[in-house]
């Protein structure tokens, strides 16, 4: 009897059967989309791959349908502000060139600025939150973005561009809530999010050593999820997906209403 040949045989045995394993557990299309899935099996599966929660699963889940239209602006009022500058109807893209001093304003004097800009051009701020801020040579760099109920509408950009008090840019593609409707459907829990998500986790990460660790998840709107594009939307309904964030910088996308 050839035991080295049986010993090979059965090895191979076991690595089938975990690749099925895997598959099974991961890729079954078939997993019940149930808003109320166990969030301890979550976590196991979470653990044993390796994947550490950072993010807080407690989330609000009373979002409303929401159809959104891309904001048009006052041409006149834009002009004079943005000195001279002939804006199209629902893009601001405005940027101008600038000797560049040292910076000698801290950010929150440049936010201030921001907010002053937004205020002369007639244009709401309840809606905005500060998605980042920081410097880049001499030029301070304030990126907001827009929510909507605590939700964050994806599809939506504002960026600041000074250098001290002198504006060097001005980006803004912005939508307003054409309406809202109460949600006809269920949204999945938090938990199912997770759930899904480890398999897209595990295909991008198939040989991964490290551990991995989910920062962030959140609800929000979204009209089209190409984010590489040129054109943007007019108007139309936004979908609602979970973002999930993880440590390596990517995000995945979980629908989160329930069919």
């Amino acid at each position: 009897m050839n035991w080295n040949k049986i010993k090979t045989v059965l090895i191979l045995l076991l690595i089938v059967i975990n690749i099925l394993l895997i598959y099974t557990l991961y890729f079954n299309k078939d997993v019940e989309k149930d808003t109320r899935i166990d969030g301890e099996l979550v976590n196991k599966i979470l653990l044993k791959n390796k994947i550490k929660l950072n993010a807080n699963k407690e989330i609000k889940n009373d979002v409303k349908r929401i159809y959104l239209k891309l904001e048009e602006y006052d041409k006149e009022r834009v002009k004079k502000v943005l000195e001279g500058f002939d804006v199209d109807s629902r893009i601001i893209d405005y940027s101008v060139e600038r000797e560049l001093e040292e910076i000698k304003l801290d950010n929150n004097s440049i936010v201030d600025n921001c907010y002053r800009l937004l205020n002369e051009l007639n244009m709401k701020t309840d809606d905005i939150y500060i998605k980042s801020i920081g410097n880049s040579g001499n030029k301070t760099i304030v990126e907001f973005g827009q929510v909507y109920l605590d939700n964050i509408i994806k599809d939506s950009e504002m960026v600041f561009k000074y250098n001290n008090n002198n504006l060097l840019s001005f980006k803004r593609v912005w939508y307003n809530i054409d309406r809202s409707v109460n949600l006809d459907k269920d949204i999945y829990s938090s938990d199912y999010a997770l759930y899904k998500v480890i398999g897209d986790i595990y295909k991008n990460n198939p040989n991964r050593e490290r551990e991995i660790s989910i920062d962030n998840i959140r609800l929000i709107y979204l009209l089209d999820n190409n984010f590489y594009k040129d054109k943007y939307i007019i108007e139309g309904e936004a979908s609602i997906y979970y973002e999930i964030l993880t440590s390596d910088n990517k995000f995945y996308l979980i629908n989160a209403v329930k069919e």
